[in-house]
C-alpha cells in the first residue's frame, strides 16, 4: 500500500477526477502530508483487508479531507 506506485495511481484517481481542482498552490504540500498521513493510518489499522479495499479507505478519506478547500477558497 505504502509504496511510490500505488500512491502514485491513487493521486492520478484523484487528479483525473478533479478533486484538486480549484484549490490554491498554497495548500499542496498540506495536502500532500494529509495524503502521506492517510495513507500510513490506513495500512497500520487496517492490515487484514485487501490493498483495494485500503484504497477505496484513501480515496473516501481524501475526497472528505480536499472538500474543506473547495468550501473555503479564502
Amino acid at each position: 500500500m505504502n509504496t511510490i506506485q500505488n500512491k502514485g495511481i491513487l493521486w492520478k484517481l484523484l487528479q483525473e477526477n478533479g478533486y484538486f481542482n480549484d484549490i490554491k498552490n498554497e495548500h499542496f504540500t498540506e495536502i500532500q502530508h494529509n495524503f502521506e498521513s492517510t495513507i500510513n493510518n490506513i495500512s497500520n489499522s487496517h492490515t487484514s483487508i485487501p490493498l483495494v479495499e485500503k484504497n477505496k479507505k484513501v480515496i473516501s478519506n481524501m475526497v472528505i479531507y480536499l472538500k474543506k478547500y473547495k468550501n473555503n477558497k479564502n
